[in-house]
Protein backbone atom coordinates (compact mmCIF):
# COMPACT_ATOMS: atom_id res chain seq x y z
CA UNK A 1 0.00 0.00 0.00
CA UNK A 2 3.03 2.17 -0.07
CA UNK A 3 3.91 1.93 -3.42
CA UNK A 4 1.01 0.81 -5.19
CA UNK A 5 2.52 -1.71 -6.66
CA UNK A 6 0.43 -4.80 -7.80
CA UNK A 7 1.70 -7.90 -7.92
CA UNK A 8 0.60 -11.47 -8.95
CA UNK A 9 0.99 -14.88 -7.03
CA UNK A 10 0.78 -17.81 -8.18
CA UNK A 11 -0.71 -21.09 -6.65
CA UNK A 12 -0.19 -23.91 -5.38
CA UNK A 13 1.56 -21.62 -2.34
CA UNK A 14 1.42 -20.77 0.93
CA UNK A 15 1.72 -17.19 1.26
CA UNK A 16 2.09 -14.36 3.47
CA UNK A 17 1.84 -10.83 3.34
CA UNK A 18 4.09 -8.73 3.84
CA UNK A 19 3.31 -5.51 6.04
CA UNK A 20 1.99 -2.47 3.99
CA UNK A 21 0.50 -5.33 1.43
CA UNK A 22 -3.40 -5.74 1.22
CA UNK A 23 -5.33 -8.24 -1.11
CA UNK A 24 -7.46 -6.34 -4.36
CA UNK A 25 -10.59 -8.27 -4.48
CA UNK A 26 -11.11 -9.73 -8.01
CA UNK A 27 -13.94 -8.61 -10.25
CA UNK A 28 -16.51 -10.66 -8.12
CA UNK A 29 -15.47 -9.26 -4.84
CA UNK A 30 -13.23 -12.53 -4.44
CA UNK A 31 -9.46 -12.19 -3.11
CA UNK A 32 -9.22 -15.25 -4.89
CA UNK A 33 -9.18 -15.57 -9.12
CA UNK A 34 -9.36 -19.06 -11.12
CA UNK A 35 -6.46 -19.46 -13.75
CA UNK A 36 -7.49 -19.56 -17.02
CA UNK A 37 -6.89 -23.23 -18.72
CA UNK A 38 -6.61 -23.60 -22.64
CA UNK A 39 -6.76 -26.55 -24.64
CA UNK A 40 -4.73 -27.75 -27.75
CA UNK A 41 -6.98 -26.10 -30.31
CA UNK A 42 -7.53 -22.66 -28.16
CA UNK A 43 -6.29 -19.43 -27.71
CA UNK A 44 -6.86 -16.35 -25.57
CA UNK A 45 -5.71 -12.56 -25.71
CA UNK A 46 -5.40 -10.18 -22.93
CA UNK A 47 -4.89 -6.70 -22.63
CA UNK A 48 -2.68 -4.61 -20.27
CA UNK A 49 -5.01 -1.68 -19.00
CA UNK A 50 -1.43 0.62 -18.20
CA UNK A 51 0.16 0.19 -21.82
CA UNK A 52 -3.11 -0.93 -24.33
CA UNK A 53 -0.27 -3.62 -25.45
CA UNK A 54 -2.19 -6.47 -26.29
CA UNK A 55 -1.11 -10.02 -25.91
CA UNK A 56 -1.75 -13.90 -27.28
CA UNK A 57 -1.78 -16.95 -25.71
CA UNK A 58 -2.17 -20.49 -27.27
CA UNK A 59 -2.87 -23.46 -25.83
CA UNK A 60 -2.47 -25.60 -24.32
CA UNK A 61 -1.95 -23.30 -21.27
CA UNK A 62 -2.40 -21.80 -18.00
CA UNK A 63 -2.72 -18.79 -18.03
CA UNK A 64 -2.13 -16.28 -15.07
CA UNK A 65 -3.01 -12.80 -15.75
CA UNK A 66 -0.79 -10.21 -15.12
CA UNK A 67 -2.34 -7.20 -12.17
CA UNK A 68 -3.32 -4.94 -14.51
CA UNK A 69 -4.41 -7.70 -17.60
CA UNK A 70 -7.91 -8.46 -18.44
CA UNK A 71 -8.99 -10.96 -21.44
CA UNK A 72 -10.34 -9.60 -24.05
CA UNK A 73 -13.25 -12.12 -24.50
CA UNK A 74 -15.56 -14.14 -21.86
CA UNK A 75 -14.42 -17.17 -23.29
CA UNK A 76 -11.10 -18.72 -24.68
CA UNK A 77 -11.37 -18.38 -28.90
CA UNK A 78 -10.90 -21.42 -30.45
CA UNK A 79 -8.31 -21.98 -34.03
CA UNK A 80 -10.13 -22.22 -37.20
CA UNK A 81 -10.12 -25.20 -38.70
CA UNK A 82 -9.43 -24.73 -42.50
CA UNK A 83 -10.67 -27.42 -44.88
CA UNK A 84 -9.45 -28.59 -48.18
CA UNK A 85 -12.21 -26.11 -50.27
CA UNK A 86 -11.30 -23.30 -47.60
CA UNK A 87 -9.02 -19.95 -46.92
CA UNK A 88 -9.31 -17.12 -44.87
CA UNK A 89 -8.45 -13.50 -45.31
CA UNK A 90 -6.36 -11.98 -41.96
CA UNK A 91 -5.51 -8.66 -41.58
CA UNK A 92 -3.38 -7.08 -39.13
CA UNK A 93 -5.20 -4.33 -37.76
CA UNK A 94 -1.92 -2.36 -36.64
CA UNK A 95 -0.66 -2.36 -40.35
CA UNK A 96 -3.47 -3.07 -42.45
CA UNK A 97 -1.38 -5.68 -44.58
CA UNK A 98 -3.19 -8.68 -45.16
CA UNK A 99 -2.29 -12.24 -45.91
CA UNK A 100 -4.01 -15.46 -46.75
CA UNK A 101 -3.83 -18.55 -45.51
CA UNK A 102 -5.39 -21.77 -47.42
CA UNK A 103 -6.28 -25.25 -45.82
CA UNK A 104 -6.32 -27.51 -44.76
CA UNK A 105 -4.66 -26.20 -41.63
CA UNK A 106 -5.39 -25.11 -38.09
CA UNK A 107 -5.12 -21.92 -37.82
CA UNK A 108 -4.12 -19.37 -35.52
CA UNK A 109 -3.51 -15.75 -35.45
CA UNK A 110 0.05 -14.59 -35.08
CA UNK A 111 -0.33 -11.90 -33.09
CA UNK A 112 -2.99 -10.70 -30.99
CA UNK A 113 -3.82 -7.96 -33.59
CA UNK A 114 -4.47 -9.90 -36.33
CA UNK A 115 -8.03 -10.31 -37.56
CA UNK A 116 -9.82 -12.95 -38.76
CA UNK A 117 -12.02 -12.83 -41.34
CA UNK A 118 -15.08 -15.49 -42.84
CA UNK A 119 -13.44 -18.82 -44.09
CA UNK A 120 -14.45 -18.58 -47.99
CA UNK A 121 -14.84 -21.03 -50.59
CA UNK A 122 -11.95 -22.07 -53.06
CA UNK A 123 -13.33 -22.11 -56.82
CA UNK A 124 -13.42 -25.68 -58.03
CA UNK A 125 -12.99 -25.63 -62.05
CA UNK A 126 -13.54 -28.73 -64.23
CA UNK A 127 -11.22 -29.41 -67.30
CA UNK A 128 -13.65 -27.30 -69.26
CA UNK A 129 -13.72 -24.20 -66.97
CA UNK A 130 -11.95 -21.07 -66.41
CA UNK A 131 -11.92 -17.78 -64.29
CA UNK A 132 -10.79 -14.77 -64.76
CA UNK A 133 -8.98 -13.31 -61.69
CA UNK A 134 -8.72 -9.54 -60.98
CA UNK A 135 -5.90 -7.81 -58.69
CA UNK A 136 -8.01 -5.26 -57.10
CA UNK A 137 -4.47 -3.22 -56.61
CA UNK A 138 -3.47 -3.49 -60.09
CA UNK A 139 -6.14 -3.88 -62.09
CA UNK A 140 -4.17 -6.52 -64.26
CA UNK A 141 -6.50 -9.84 -65.06
CA UNK A 142 -5.39 -13.48 -65.64
CA UNK A 143 -7.42 -16.52 -66.47
CA UNK A 144 -7.18 -19.32 -64.56
CA UNK A 145 -8.21 -22.74 -66.23
CA UNK A 146 -9.02 -25.93 -65.24
CA UNK A 147 -8.78 -28.55 -63.80
CA UNK A 148 -7.86 -26.67 -60.63
CA UNK A 149 -9.06 -26.24 -56.76
CA UNK A 150 -8.47 -22.57 -57.20
CA UNK A 151 -7.93 -20.19 -53.89
CA UNK A 152 -6.53 -16.32 -54.46
CA UNK A 153 -2.77 -16.08 -54.80
CA UNK A 154 -3.29 -12.99 -52.77
CA UNK A 155 -6.15 -11.17 -50.69
CA UNK A 156 -6.55 -8.56 -53.10
CA UNK A 157 -7.82 -11.00 -55.95
CA UNK A 158 -10.73 -10.68 -57.04
CA UNK A 159 -12.19 -13.93 -58.56
CA UNK A 160 -14.82 -13.57 -61.30
CA UNK A 161 -17.81 -15.61 -62.73
CA UNK A 162 -17.09 -19.59 -64.04
CA UNK A 163 -17.01 -19.56 -67.48
CA UNK A 164 -17.57 -22.68 -69.86
CA UNK A 165 -14.78 -23.01 -72.51
CA UNK A 166 -15.34 -23.11 -76.07
CA UNK A 167 -15.59 -26.40 -77.30
CA UNK A 168 -15.05 -26.80 -81.56
CA UNK A 169 -16.04 -28.98 -83.60
CA UNK A 170 -13.49 -29.80 -86.97
CA UNK A 171 -16.49 -27.20 -89.13
CA UNK A 172 -16.82 -24.41 -86.13
CA UNK A 173 -14.56 -21.56 -85.20
CA UNK A 174 -15.23 -18.43 -82.52
CA UNK A 175 -14.20 -15.30 -83.52
CA UNK A 176 -13.19 -13.21 -79.99
CA UNK A 177 -12.03 -9.58 -79.43
CA UNK A 178 -9.38 -8.36 -77.02
CA UNK A 179 -11.33 -5.22 -75.48
CA UNK A 180 -8.07 -4.01 -74.34
CA UNK A 181 -6.60 -3.57 -77.31
CA UNK A 182 -9.34 -3.87 -80.01
CA UNK A 183 -7.32 -7.26 -81.75
CA UNK A 184 -10.13 -10.11 -82.85
CA UNK A 185 -8.64 -13.31 -83.34
CA UNK A 186 -10.16 -16.23 -84.89
CA UNK A 187 -9.79 -20.06 -83.30
CA UNK A 188 -11.03 -22.56 -85.72
CA UNK A 189 -11.74 -26.48 -84.24
CA UNK A 190 -10.99 -29.08 -83.56
CA UNK A 191 -9.97 -27.47 -80.49
CA UNK A 192 -10.99 -26.09 -76.74
CA UNK A 193 -10.49 -22.27 -76.72
CA UNK A 194 -9.96 -20.89 -73.38
CA UNK A 195 -10.66 -16.62 -73.88
CA UNK A 196 -7.40 -14.21 -72.77
CA UNK A 197 -8.26 -12.36 -70.01
CA UNK A 198 -9.95 -9.41 -71.58
CA UNK A 199 -11.37 -11.82 -74.30
CA UNK A 200 -15.27 -11.47 -75.12
CA UNK A 201 -16.83 -13.36 -78.73
CA UNK A 202 -17.16 -10.76 -81.08
CA UNK A 203 -20.10 -11.96 -83.29
CA UNK A 204 -22.02 -12.43 -80.10
CA UNK A 205 -24.69 -15.43 -79.65
CA UNK A 206 -23.73 -17.81 -80.28
CA UNK A 207 -20.50 -16.89 -80.31
CA UNK A 208 -19.56 -20.25 -82.08
CA UNK A 209 -20.59 -20.34 -85.21
CA UNK A 210 -20.36 -23.29 -88.24
CA UNK A 211 -17.98 -22.20 -91.34
CA UNK A 212 -19.87 -22.23 -94.92
CA UNK A 213 -19.57 -25.35 -96.54
CA UNK A 214 -18.69 -24.19 -100.33
CA UNK A 215 -19.57 -26.19 -102.77
CA UNK A 216 -21.12 -25.92 -107.10
CA UNK A 217 -24.55 -24.23 -105.34
CA UNK A 218 -23.31 -22.56 -102.65
CA UNK A 219 -21.18 -19.27 -102.39
CA UNK A 220 -20.33 -16.90 -99.52
CA UNK A 221 -20.73 -12.92 -99.55
CA UNK A 222 -17.88 -11.86 -97.57
CA UNK A 223 -17.47 -7.75 -96.50
CA UNK A 224 -14.10 -6.78 -95.24
CA UNK A 225 -14.63 -4.67 -91.69
CA UNK A 226 -10.79 -3.07 -93.01
CA UNK A 227 -11.74 -1.62 -96.86
CA UNK A 228 -15.26 -2.07 -96.71
CA UNK A 229 -15.12 -3.85 -100.06
CA UNK A 230 -16.90 -7.11 -100.57
CA UNK A 231 -16.46 -10.11 -102.27
CA UNK A 232 -17.48 -13.56 -103.24
CA UNK A 233 -15.97 -17.08 -102.28
CA UNK A 234 -16.62 -19.94 -104.70
CA UNK A 235 -13.70 -21.94 -103.83
CA UNK A 236 -15.25 -24.86 -102.58
CA UNK A 237 -14.56 -26.23 -99.19
CA UNK A 238 -15.40 -25.12 -95.63
CA UNK A 239 -14.90 -20.94 -95.60
CA UNK A 240 -13.71 -19.58 -92.18
CA UNK A 241 -13.52 -15.72 -91.90
CA UNK A 242 -10.55 -13.50 -91.35
CA UNK A 243 -10.78 -12.00 -88.51
CA UNK A 244 -11.74 -8.37 -90.00
CA UNK A 245 -13.99 -10.26 -92.04
CA UNK A 246 -17.97 -10.41 -91.93
CA UNK A 247 -20.25 -13.16 -93.40
CA UNK A 248 -23.02 -11.29 -95.38
CA UNK A 249 -25.17 -14.08 -96.75
CA UNK A 250 -25.18 -17.30 -98.20
CA UNK A 251 -25.76 -17.18 -101.35
CA UNK A 252 -27.19 -19.87 -103.22
CA UNK A 253 -26.69 -20.71 -107.56
CA UNK A 254 -29.28 -19.32 -109.75
CA UNK A 255 -30.41 -21.46 -112.25
CA UNK A 256 -31.98 -20.29 -115.42
CA UNK A 257 -34.16 -22.42 -117.72
CA UNK A 258 -33.68 -22.26 -121.58
CA UNK A 259 -36.99 -20.40 -121.84
CA UNK A 260 -36.04 -17.97 -119.13
CA UNK A 261 -34.31 -14.57 -118.24
CA UNK A 262 -33.03 -13.47 -114.99
CA UNK A 263 -32.08 -9.62 -114.37
CA UNK A 264 -29.50 -8.53 -111.97
CA UNK A 265 -28.93 -5.09 -111.29
CA UNK A 266 -25.27 -3.83 -109.57
CA UNK A 267 -25.05 -0.89 -107.25
CA UNK A 268 -24.61 1.64 -110.05
CA UNK A 269 -27.98 0.64 -111.41
CA UNK A 270 -26.30 -0.99 -114.54
CA UNK A 271 -28.09 -4.18 -115.23
CA UNK A 272 -27.43 -7.80 -116.55
CA UNK A 273 -29.68 -9.97 -118.57
CA UNK A 274 -28.72 -13.78 -118.13
CA UNK A 275 -30.50 -15.59 -120.61
CA UNK A 276 -31.11 -19.58 -120.02
CA UNK A 277 -30.02 -20.10 -123.93
CA UNK A 278 -27.29 -18.20 -123.76
CA UNK A 279 -25.26 -21.16 -123.82
CA UNK A 280 -26.92 -22.56 -127.26
CA UNK A 281 -28.25 -25.94 -125.77
CA UNK A 282 -31.42 -26.90 -123.85
CA UNK A 283 -29.38 -26.62 -120.54
CA UNK A 284 -30.19 -23.65 -118.92
CA UNK A 285 -27.65 -21.46 -117.42
CA UNK A 286 -26.95 -20.68 -113.57
CA UNK A 287 -25.13 -18.33 -111.88
CA UNK A 288 -24.01 -16.87 -108.24
CA UNK A 289 -25.10 -12.81 -107.72
CA UNK A 290 -22.33 -10.81 -107.61
CA UNK A 291 -21.44 -8.59 -104.82
CA UNK A 292 -22.71 -5.48 -104.51
CA UNK A 293 -25.82 -6.54 -106.26
CA UNK A 294 -29.51 -7.56 -106.57
CA UNK A 295 -31.73 -10.00 -108.56
CA UNK A 296 -34.30 -7.82 -109.91
CA UNK A 297 -38.05 -8.54 -108.66
CA UNK A 298 -40.79 -7.47 -110.66
CA UNK A 299 -44.69 -7.46 -109.91
CA UNK A 300 -47.00 -8.98 -112.03
CA UNK A 301 -50.64 -9.35 -111.59
CA UNK A 302 -52.12 -12.42 -111.09
CA UNK A 303 -55.44 -13.90 -110.36
CA UNK A 304 -57.72 -11.66 -107.95
CA UNK A 305 -56.48 -13.13 -104.50
CA UNK A 306 -53.39 -15.18 -103.42
CA UNK A 307 -55.85 -18.04 -102.84
CA UNK A 308 -57.13 -17.78 -106.67
CA UNK A 309 -53.59 -17.70 -107.30
CA UNK A 310 -52.29 -20.93 -105.45
CA UNK A 311 -55.84 -22.62 -106.44
CA UNK A 312 -54.97 -21.99 -110.03
CA UNK A 313 -58.81 -20.60 -110.37
CA UNK A 314 -59.23 -17.38 -113.08
CA UNK A 315 -62.01 -15.11 -112.23
CA UNK A 316 -63.08 -12.32 -115.11
CA UNK A 317 -61.87 -9.35 -112.86
CA UNK A 318 -62.18 -5.85 -114.20
CA UNK A 319 -59.09 -4.34 -112.50
CA UNK A 320 -55.98 -6.20 -110.55
CA UNK A 321 -56.71 -6.97 -107.18
CA UNK A 322 -53.37 -9.29 -106.74
CA UNK A 323 -50.17 -8.71 -107.49
CA UNK A 324 -47.42 -11.56 -107.30
CA UNK A 325 -43.33 -11.41 -107.41
CA UNK A 326 -41.71 -12.89 -110.69
CA UNK A 327 -37.53 -12.56 -110.54
CA UNK A 328 -37.52 -15.05 -113.98
CA UNK A 329 -39.07 -13.98 -116.94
Amino acid sequence: SLTAEEVTIEGPTLYFLRPHEVLVAGKHGSDLRTKIVLEKQEYIRLRDAKSGNLRQVHGPATVVPSPHETVTSREPQRALKLSDLEYVIVTDTLSGAERLVSGPALFFPQSAYERVGKALHKRPLSELEYTVVTDTLSGSKRVVQGPALYAPASPHDLIGDTSHAFELKQHQYVKLLDSATGGVRVMRGEAVIFPAAHEVPAEGNPAVRNAVNVDDETAVLVLSLQTGQQRLVTDQGLFFPQPLEEIVEVRKLVRVEPHEVAIVRDNKGAFTFHAGNGTGDESGAAFHIPPFSELVTMMWSSGTSKEDVEANVVRNAKQVAYKVPVQKI
